[in-house]
Order: C-alpha cells, then sequence, then structure tokens
C-alpha cells in the first residue's frame, strides 16, 4: 500500500514535504476572488464598511492557521503579502504603484511575515499566562531557578 503524498487537517492540506505551496496558491485565488468582487461594489461602501467586508472574506484567509506559514521561504510569504497590498489598496482607495507601508500603517495592518510571528507570540502568552485552553497551557512544563520561574519545553500547537 502506497503512503499518502499529502492530508487535510481542519481544512489545511499538508503534503509530503510541508512547503504548504497548494495551500498558499488556494489561499492566494480565493482572496484574489474576493478582492475582485469586493472591489465591483466598493464605491457604494464606506470606507469601514469596505474594511469589515474585507477582514469577513480576505485578512480570515490569510490569518487561518498561519502560525504553520512560519520558517517558509521568503516567495511564498511574498505571494499572501500581494493579496493583503491589494486588499489595503482596495479600502484605502490607493493606487497600485503608490507606496503600501504608509496605507497599512493606517489600517493599522501587521505584513504577513509580522502577523505570523504575532500570532505565534500570542499564543505563546496566553499558554504562560493561563489565559488559553487548558490544553495548550498544559504543553508547558515550568521550573524554578532562584526567583525566576522558567518554561522548560514548549510544543506549539496551532489554533
Amino acid at each position: 500500500m502506497k503512503a499518502a503524498s499529502s492530508a487535510s487537517n481542519l481544512g489545511v492540506v499538508f503534503d509530503d514535504t510541508m512547503s504548504f505551496k497548494s495551500r498558499i496558491t488556494d489561499v492566494c485565488k480565493s482572496s484574489f476572488y474576493h478582492v475582485r468582487n469586493i472591489s465591483r461594489i466598493r464605491k457604494y461602501l464606506t470606507r469601514e464598511a469596505t474594511e469589515i467586508v474585507v477582514h469577513a472574506f480576505v485578512t480570515s484567509k490569510l490569518d487561518y492557521c498561519n502560525s504553520l506559514l512560519y520558517g517558509l521561504p521568503k516567495f511564498l510569504i511574498a505571494k499572501l503579502q500581494s493579496v493583503q497590498i491589494s486588499a489595503a489598496c482596495l479600502v484605502c482607495k490607493t493606487r497600485k504603484f503608490d507606496h503600501i507601508t504608509p496605507t497599512l500603517i493606517d489600517l493599522h495592518w501587521l505584513p504577513i511575515r509580522h502577523r505570523i510571528v504575532f500570532k505565534i507570540l500570542l499564543l505563546v502568552y496566553k499558554s504562560l499566562n493561563a489565559k488559553a485552553s487548558s490544553y495548550l497551557s498544559d504543553l508547558l512544563t515550568y521550573r524554578r531557578v532562584g526567583a525566576r520561574i522558567l518554561c522548560d519545553r514548549l510544543v506549539m500547537v496551532t489554533l
């Protein structure tokens, strides 16, 4: 019997090389589809309404299980970043070739590579401070060294 080359869990396809190329391609394709459709009705929406719709249809896809993407090559993360740039241009009515950093700052959006790290750090913080689900906090073991408590082992689990 031949082993499967990919497996799916919670809607994320894990391939045998853990490259997530197909996941990134699917997310980009779906997100650009939604960006195009939202752009067709953009003139009827306020900026706030557009931002809500973009969060619902685009950034939620970019953020779903994004901590799995930590450590991937920059060219794969750049594909997701192009989706975020398109969404930011749509919300703020920025032209395609304008500098995007001020727009992202105005929207309070972190670039994709920083969003990934932020999500991981947030999970760790919540786990260390008993603000996460118990199954995450239970993955940590602590030891006391003098007046400080150190975490010996940390196993990252993606929600």
